[in-house]
């Protein structure tokens, strides 16, 4: 886990510097975006009642934030960008606080903090060439 989130940061910080470094000769734009899937379910069948918290409606429509960013790459017509989507692991006793005990493997190292997708991309008139984990169309 923390080599994935370790070379998503460099990835960032590359993609970034590139944009900040020619700031006045080119453009670069960063977006942070994502949702929280959450909900409160309330029940009553006459002998008892309860409202209790649930956590993800689908196995792929889990909470999550994106942060993406692109920069004109000077003196091309090109342009360079990144993309890395993050979800909490969570458990169904404590959702969104970021403090899920299971991990893979069963080591109880307790990651927080999945990596749903991390991808670099070119883009000039002859298309686009993306590289990275991308997540699947079913997750948007």
């Amino acid at each position: 886990m923390k080599n994935s989130i370790g070379s998503a940061k460099k990835i960032a910080i590359g993609i970034m510097a590139l944009g900040f470094s020619q700031a006045a000769l080119s453009e670069s734009n960063l977006n942070i975006s994502g949702w929280v899937n959450e909900g409160m379910v309330y029940y009553d069948d006459g002998v008892d009642s309860d409202t209790f918290q649930t956590t993800d409606n689908g196995t792929t429509l889990n909470s999550r934030i994106t942060f993406s960013a692109s920069a004109d790459v000077p003196n091309t017509s090109m342009k360079a960008g990144m993309e890395i989507i993050l979800e909490p692991n969570q458990s169904s006793e404590t959702p969104l606080l970021f403090s899920s005990q299971s991990a893979s493997g069963g080591s109880g190292a307790g990651d927080t903090i999945g990596t749903l997708g991390k991808s670099i991309y070119l883009e000039g008139s002859w298309g686009k060439v993306t590289m990275g984990l991308q997540s699947m169309p079913t997750d948007n």
